[in-house]
């Protein structure tokens, strides 16, 4: 009890690594019951359904999201590659699925891949996922950011909102949601849902810092945005869009020498690093806003 620092309920479990989900599920009803939690039938239904029933494939899939969490190409690959051995052990393992789409999704954002069809993996994988199982927000997650990724920004906003109402209490959702709304031009809404995600998770990947970085610049707050993607920088100096989003500040308070070191390490990371494929890719529906990224861009030197 936060507000007065005594246990609601404790107990310690000691099992093999093989009945990890009948433990999962075990601890998770013990709480339910502890807590007095009324649950909703669609979470109740989450709850009784692992994501696999294969311990190897979740195993390979726990890998793969840590890798894929880490934002740098190489890791990048390396989740690809969980996430296709823990599909290949078990075929009907929806969230991997999704977060296999999620890898191609980070190749087209960060030019890691000249692959006309990611996109299309993306959106094909997503489909995926939720035809394995529409009550997995995840699935729906990924769907969102192919469709964002389409620039079909009403689909994308439903699907991401879908994925709130299947689960109210998951971070990944709001912040998915939140970056969303602030491609969609609706930055003011999308904020304080990311910001949502953080409180709900306070040990939050990169990618909401992300997120929050680029609504915070998209709604005016230059400064915030400026000190959360030296944030980011400093947990992965190799993450390109923070590189971008930064060049694109520096640019734009004409401290031009800090912009063109932004540049240099844009190029460094992604060597092939074009704002013709970044025009093309970036899913802002406001386009006055686009167009004063890529001209932020383009004054601290790249091409």
């Amino acid at each position: 009890d936060a507000a007065s620092g005594y246990h609601l309920w404790a107990e310690r479990y000691d099992r093999e690594l093989q009945d990890i989900f009948e433990l999962q599920d075990e601890v998770t009803q013990k709480i339910v019951s502890a807590l007095a939690v009324k649950l909703t039938e669609s979470e109740q239904q989450r709850l009784r359904r692992p994501p696999t029933e294969n311990v190897q494939a979740y195993d390979y899939f726990l890998r793969g999201l840590e890798c894929y969490f880490r934002r740098t190409k190489e890791a990048n690959l390396q989740a690809r590659q969980m996430f296709e051995q823990a599909i290949q052990l078990d075929p009907q393992f929806a969230t991997a699925y999704a977060y296999l789409g999620r890898t191609h999704l980070t190749d087209l954002a960060f030019q890691w891949s000249q692959d006309p069809g990611s996109l299309e993996h993306v959106f094909t994988l997503g489909q995926q996922a939720v035809a394995l199982d529409d009550s997995q927000p995840t699935a729906h997650e990924t769907l969102a950011y192919a469709y964002i990724g389409k620039k079909q920004h009403a689909e994308a906003i439903a699907e991401a909102q879908k994925a709130v109402a299947l689960d109210p209490n998951s971070a990944d959702a709001y912040a998915t949601l939140g970056e969303v709304l602030s491609f969609a031009g609706q930055a003011e809404d999308g904020l304080p849902f990311i910001e949502k995600a953080v409180r709900l998770n306070p040990r939050y990947p990169i990618p909401y810092l992300w997120a929050l970085s680029y609504a915070s610049y998209l709604t005016g707050r230059t400064h915030a945005a400026m000190e959360i993607a030296k944030r980011i920088l400093s947990h992965n100096p190799d993450h390109p869009t923070a590189h971008v989003l930064l060049a694109v500040i520096y640019s734009e308070l004409d401290r031009m020498p800090e912009a063109q070191a932004e540049a240099a390490e844009i190029l460094r990371i992604s060597p092939h690093y074009s704002l013709a494929v970044m025009k093309q890719n970036m899913p802002q529906k406001d386009q006055a806003s686009l167009r004063r990224y890529i001209e932020g861009l383009r004054k601290a030197g790249l091409e």
